[in-house]
């Protein structure tokens, strides 16, 4: 696994998203993100249209990236229940990017995400 890589699958601790429930995780990545954007799409391959994109919001209840400390580069990953049903069952590949103030594009994580239906 690449030193950007992380897996939110069932088989990495867990860190799967379920269908038809909130899913939120924090992300710490000890670089400052101040004057960057984070953008994340999750596709079913590379090269597909995304099945999901997320943006930095505002509001921790919304789907996207709420930074809650700009500084330290800790932010957090939310997708609200109606988009894992939307996304649906299954494991897809995800990059999350950041861009610069001059547009410039960096990738920050990458790797899959999986969506399971729940076990109860």
């Amino acid at each position: 696994m690449a030193c950007n890589e992380v897996n939110f699958t069932y088989d990495n601790e867990c860190l799967h998203a379920t269908v038809g429930d909130d899913y939120s995780t924090l992300i710490k990545s000890n670089r400052d993100l101040t004057g960057y954007t984070i953008v994340m799409d999750i596709q079913t391959a590379k090269g597909t249209a995304p099945v999901l994109s997320l943006a930095i919001t505002v509001n921790e209840l919304l789907t996207g990236f709420y930074v809650s400390d700009v500084s330290a580069g800790e932010f957090k990953m939310i997708i609200q229940n109606s988009d894992t049903t939307a996304v649906g069952e299954g494991k897809y590949i995800y990059a999350i990017t950041l861009i610069d103030s001059n547009s410039l594009r960096s990738p920050f994580l990458q790797g899959f995400i999986e969506f399971k239906e729940t076990l109860l």
